[in-house]
């Protein structure tokens, strides 16, 4: 699907996926190919429920990587505008969630509460490796303050969303989060694994909502805790993950700054991707994945590298290589797995490198509008996961149908 859209829609297209899963199953069910077991999309990957908690775990995810971003740019003496903008609009895409399920006025309040939430933890970027101790503390009691007020606002609108699992799923991301920026912000080498551990986290509070609202609204079918609903949501997350960690090593590679570090949170992203496809189809297959998935990352790194430099042959060899990669991934998928056919994620792949290639053009070019652009490649994602969840619930449908 082409991600060319007005950014008005774009970037709460995920919000729609989100309340969409309220009216209905997508997708259809398919013949396994190594089974008699029928597939059933509607308590499947497909289920309305599998596609709230994987675009709710989705949007969530987003939100502390926009944050970093933003924070990075801040610490670092960029205009903070530009993220902080896009930072906004996952704001507001989550904000169209809330709407979707409770309505108004409960996303006017839960939106204002996030946006000042955002705003804190950009603004705590400022005094987080401060030595003026009380000063830090404010910072974080007004964040805690912001915290409850969230919690306060989601279980009027939803019983089910108690104080206790709420406060906890926010206290243990606030810890994370604030400790990725309190690294940033003393240019800890470690700080971008932090930002990695902030936004992980961010599965743990998806589950939370979307269970809560699971609870709530009992006509919606799908479970909460099936391994369908697992898988999706953990290839979303992961891909998702994948593109955002990219650009930061790609922004970093451009900056002249330090790689190495980006490089490995980017390469443990990598790791865990290799064991989701291995925990379907063995260590073989995880050992292949994994090779192939860093070669394009590597690709990418060669492209900006030579974009960079203004080497146009260099350029053109990566993206060339970039384009040749896409049918050696496709053949290995559908090599593993009939049902993922060649064409289909070959077409997929090329969206994902060629969204992920405008995004580090913008980068080269010190487009103010690089991370919206990053964030075009991101939304991508999501159809990517569930493409491939999709296809893997149709070879087994005993175990994951």
């Amino acid at each position: 699907m082409s991600r060319t859209r007005s950014k008005a829609v774009g970037f709460v297209v995920a919000a729609a996926l989100l309340s969409g899963a309220c009216s209905g199953s997508g997708g259809s069910s398919g013949s396994a190919t190594t089974t008699t077991v029928k597939y059933e999309a509607d308590m499947g990957v497909d289920s309305p429920v599998a596609a709230l908690r994987a675009n709710l775990t989705a949007l969530l995810e987003e939100h502390v990587l926009l944050v970093a971003i933003t924070t990075d740019a801040k610490l670092g003496g960029a205009d903070p505008g530009p993220p902080s903008a896009v930072l906004d609009r996952n704001s507001a895409a989550l904000g169209a969630a809330v709407t979707g399920f409770y309505g108004e006025p409960t996303s006017s309040r839960f939106l204002d509460a996030w946006r000042r939430h955002a705003a804190g933890l950009v603004a705590f970027a400022d005094v987080a490796a401060s030595t003026d101790k009380a000063a830090v503390a404010k910072a974080k009691a007004g964040l805690t303050a912001i915290e409850a007020e969230i919690t306060q606002i989601l279980n009027t609108a939803n019983p089910q969303l108690t104080p206790d699992a709420l406060a906890k799923s926010q206290a243990s991301y606030a810890t994370k989060v604030e400790a990725a920026i309190t690294a940033q912000a003393k240019k800890d080498a470690a700080a971008a694994t932090k930002v990695k551990a902030a936004a992980d986290e961010m599965a743990s509070t998806g589950i939370v909502l979307a269970a809560g609202i699971v609870k709530q609204k009992k006509d919606l079918s799908g479970k909460i805790d099936a391994i369908s609903a697992v898988m999706r949501t953990s290839l979303t997350a992961k891909l998702e993950e994948h593109t955002y960690l990219a650009g930061i090593v790609t922004a970093a590679t451009v900056g002249g700054g330090d790689t190495k570090a980006a490089g490995e949170a980017l390469d443990e992203n990598s790791v865990e991707l290799s064991r989701a496809i291995g925990s379907v189809y063995g260590d073989d297959a995880a050992s292949r994945f994994l090779q192939l998935w860093r070669r394009h990352i590597t690709l990418f790194v060669d492209y900006t590298r030579a974009a960079a430099a203004h080497d146009t042959a260099r350029r053109d060899a990566a993206r060339s290589a970039l384009d040749g990669y896409r049918a050696t991934f496709a053949t290995f998928l559908n090599d593993a797995n009939p049902n993922l056919s060649r064409t289909v994620l070959a077409k997929d792949l090329g969206d994902h490198i060629a969204s992920l290639l405008v995004a580090i053009d913008a980068q080269v070019a010190k487009d103010p509008g690089q991370v919206a652009k990053l964030q075009d490649a991101a939304m991508h994602m999501p159809e990517t996961g569930l493409l491939i969840a999709t296809g893997i619930a149709q070879q087994f449908p005993a175990k994951f149908g």
